[in-house]
């Protein structure tokens, strides 16, 4: 965990409240259920999505400039290691490609948990943005972050004026959504430390043009906003602008405890909800209730179930941490010559 100068409790809160938001996506887009939930909703869901964590992270960047990609990386890759050597544990079928997948930041698959795996496209992202905004960031200047932050919504224009799909891949994931999160990253990065009144009306002009369009294509135009989220394309990346526009003007007005204590833990919480999720598509189809009673009753059995899983997980990880310290210690106390 970080030292307690480098955190701030608005973007703790915030984060928190991305996991909680990806939590109801995961209730409105239940695996098994699928069919349950009108697309509408799911639409509405969408508006306050993963983008946000990217943002988010940009500002973490500013309040700790010398954040470390590499340890990032190692932090998420063990805790997806250790959850899929637990799984492939109980429920069989384990190989050497499936455990060394979430190492290599390559996608895998779990049969009886399956959100884990499909969120685990987010790890990779992550990292391979993270790298390169520190990278820009730290390494090549300002020049170099304002030539992107231009050049990237340019690069989008021409996409979205062909109606194009970039065919370069990087970990996995196309290059244009790899590009919107480095973008977001460098944005957070900028405005962080920057309040002032011409950049809020901006945000908030962006907020309410983003917000109208997507609100115009999901209940007038009839949009899927999930076919444009894989890749990223025009219509999310609007969409998701609502979002990050309102997460820079509410900036120092909301701090909740309970939101920052997820947002604090966010690595072991957006694996939790993953979990979660998986467990309540067991669940689902056993609820015979309208949908208005059914949405909110399985959002809060998945919030439950992702809290308590994310809670179990940290204190499994304390708890292996002090025993494989202690096998360390007691490896080094046997190896020690006694002098005779």
């Amino acid at each position: 965990m970080d030292n307690i100068k480098t955190r701030d409790g608005y973007v703790d809160t915030m984060r928190g409240l991305a996991i909680v938001s990806v939590i109801l996506i995961h209730t409105a887009f239940c695996f098994k259920s699928n069919s349950y939930c009108i697309d509408v909703i799911k639409n509405l869901t969408l508006l306050f999505d993963v983008p946000v964590f990217f943002f988010l992270a940009g500002f973490t960047m500013s309040i700790k400039p010398d954040i470390d990609p590499i340890k990032q990386m190692a932090k998420l890759t063990a805790l997806f290691f250790w959850v899929v050597l637990f799984c492939f544990i109980i429920f069989g079928g384990l190989s050497v490609d499936k455990l060394l997948a979430p190492f290599v930041l390559a996608r895998f698959k779990i049969e009886y948990l399956p959100v884990v795996g499909s969120s685990y496209w987010f790890v990779p992202v992550y990292i391979v943005s993270l790298i390169y905004s520190v990278m820009i960031v730290r390494y090549f200047g300002v020049i170099a972050k304002f030539f992107f932050l231009i050049f990237i919504p340019l690069y989008y224009l021409h996409i979205y004026l062909g109606d194009g799909i970039t065919k370069i891949v990087i970990m996995g994931s196309r290059l244009q959504t790899v590009f919107y999160c480095i973008w977001l990253m460098l944005l957070g990065e900028t405005l962080y430390k920057i309040n002032s009144k011409k950049l809020k009306i901006i945000a908030f002009t962006v907020f309410i043009l983003s917000l109208f369009y997507s609100l115009h294509g999901i209940f007038i135009d009839k949009i899927i906003l999930q076919e444009y989220k894989f890749p990223f394309r025009m219509q999310y990346i609007i969409a998701s602008l609502a979002s990050v526009a309102l997460v820079y003007l509410l900036r120092g007005k909301i701090n909740n405890k309970y939101l920052s204590y997820i947002g604090q833990r966010a690595l072991y919480f957006y694996l939790s909800q993953g979990i979660g999720a998986s467990v309540l598509s067991y669940i689902m189809p056993y609820i015979k209730l309208h949908l208005i009673i059914k949405l909110p009753l399985c959002f809060i059995i998945n919030l439950i179930l992702s809290v308590l899983s994310g809670i179990l997980i940290i204190k499994l990880e304390k708890n292996i941490k002090c025993l494989i310290e202690k096998i360390i210690n007691w490896v080094k106390v046997k190896l020690v010559i006694k002098p005779e």
